[in-house]
């Protein structure tokens, strides 16, 4: 069997640093009268408690800082403390363990320390194989490698951030023979905190990839799958007034194809939220965005306006529940006089929850609604997700996956169900290599005769970090 990805493997030096520590102990000159026993009793003695003490403070660690989606500002939270909590003695401890005792961080990567900046890169390969390669109605089995490099630079500033990750990928198929893809990727986003309760988030992306051969919007052009670019950027201003919460967000996104020009648009968006503090951990909020969608050509009947309008209730900084749910009401209205547009209430979700420090769980609802290319006045998706994590050891995380869409058509009868589903398992033999296996199955269902299809696939990840 022709192998048509050849990968390098690259190996590196990787010296990690350990901290000196250092322990003095002082005593108190003893009186003239003590005789030479006891003194030295009293020495030993005080020997041995500075000696604990050093041992003690060696086990204190920082807590992670966590990052995640953009919340409202509410100032300085003071660490939560369950006030039944008892107060116990810090003891060593024997062997590796999760919650801030040396060994927590012993499979994390480490960074390198460049200037105000730490750098993590990482290379990885990974071979996939699968039993309907193109995803469509009549498929053909499938084997093809990747090789992936990933660079991302956090900065150490005091307070402001900076975040960047850029990744590039190369996949080469073994069977069927083809030309291999490539993929382009550059992530960034800056906060910069303004005031006490006042943030700015700048955001920005770009990427190149070759698109899926079985996509409805391609399928539906009559064309072949392209190179696919797109480019976004957004600001998000986040403003506390006491107990009220603003926010204004605008964003900028553009797709474009290698070939037919005829498919590029642009989509602009700009929306307002305005909530109230009823907690320190729960907000209620009413939300407002628009939106406008602009294709190359200016005749083509899919440029349209969105308008999303609805109310909700976010929760932050609690210890174990954390995200938003909101009910709401979403409109298309297209550029072109005389077509019809379409409305739908919603109910939008995304919400994490960790009952311990094992597990995690998190669940979602989304929906949209624009343009099709298919005929259709509108196309309403509806998509709900949900992913968990466990941790078996430190070492060892299982995961698991599922994403389930239904698409609606309106105007032409198409109805469409899209399921995902993946499980995973992740090994680290140290913190500098990682072992990835992955099992998963795709399926479309469609009222559209020969858009159906079915896949199962299965990969294996060996990843390199520093």
């Amino acid at each position: 069997m022709r192998l048509l990805l050849t990968s390098t493997l690259m190996a590196g030096v990787f010296i990690p640093l350990s901290a000196a520590w250092g322990q003095s102990v002082s005593t108190d000159a003893m009186g003239d009268l003590l005789v030479d026993q006891a003194q030295s009793t009293a020495s030993e003695t005080s020997t041995n408690t500075a000696t604990d003490v050093g041992a003690a403070a060696t086990t204190v660690t920082a807590l992670p800082q966590l990052r995640g989606r953009i919340q409202y500002p509410v100032g300085p939270v003071a660490p939560v403390t369950p006030a039944n909590q008892a107060v116990t003695p810090v003891q060593p401890l024997q062997g590796p363990g999760r919650d801030g005792d040396d060994q927590s961080d012993a499979y994390e990567a480490q960074g390198l320390k460049l200037g105000t900046f730490v750098l993590y890169p990482s290379i990885s390969f990974t071979i996939e194989a699968t039993d309907n390669i193109d995803d469509v109605s009549v498929g053909v089995n499938g084997q093809s490698g990747t090789t992936e490099l990933e660079l991302r630079a956090e900065s150490d500033w005091s307070r402001h951030a900076l975040s960047v990750t850029t990744r590039l990928g190369m996949t080469g198929y073994n069977e069927p023979n083809r030309k291999p893809d490539t993929e382009q990727f550059i992530d960034g986003s800056l906060e910069l905190d303004l005031a006490d309760q006042s943030k700015l988030t700048l955001t920005g992306s770009a990427q190149q990839e070759r698109e899926a051969a079985n996509s409805v919007e391609l399928v539906a052009s009559g064309g072949t799958a392209e190179i696919q670019s797109t480019f976004s950027t957004g600001a998000v201003l986040d403003q506390g007034a006491g107990i009220f919460r603003f926010q204004l967000r605008g964003a900028m996104a553009a797709e474009s194809y290698e070939e037919d020009s005829t498919r590029d648009f642009q989509t602009f968006t700009f929306g307002g939220r305005t909530g109230f503090a009823l907690t320190d951990q729960v907000t209620p909020f009413v939300d407002l965005e628009m939106s406008r969608k602009v294709y190359r050509q200016s005749t083509n009947t899919q440029n349209g306006d969105s308008l999303r309008g609805s109310i909700g209730l976010e929760v932050n900084n609690r210890e174990t529940l954390s995200g938003e749910a909101s009910i709401g009401l979403i409109s298309w209205r297209p550029k072109i006089s005389g077509q019809e547009g379409d409305s739908m209430l919603f109910a939008d979700a995304s919400l994490t929850w960790s009952p311990n420090a094992l597990w995690s769980l998190t669940g979602g609802l989304e929906t949209d609604l624009t343009s099709s290319s298919t005929g259709a006045t509108s196309v309403a998706t509806y998509t709900a997700s949900f992913s968990a994590s466990y941790a078996v050891r430190d070492n060892l995380d299982l995961g698991a996956s599922t994403t389930l869409s239904r698409e609606v058509y309106n105007g032409i009868g198409r109805r469409d169900s899209v399921f995902d589903g993946t499980l995973s398992a992740e090994y680290s033999f140290n913190r500098y290599s990682q072992l990835i296996a992955s099992v998963g199955h795709e399926r479309r269902n469609s009222t559209q005769i020969g858009s159906e299809y079915s896949e199962n696939k299965a990969g294996l990840t060996l990843k390199f970090q520093r």
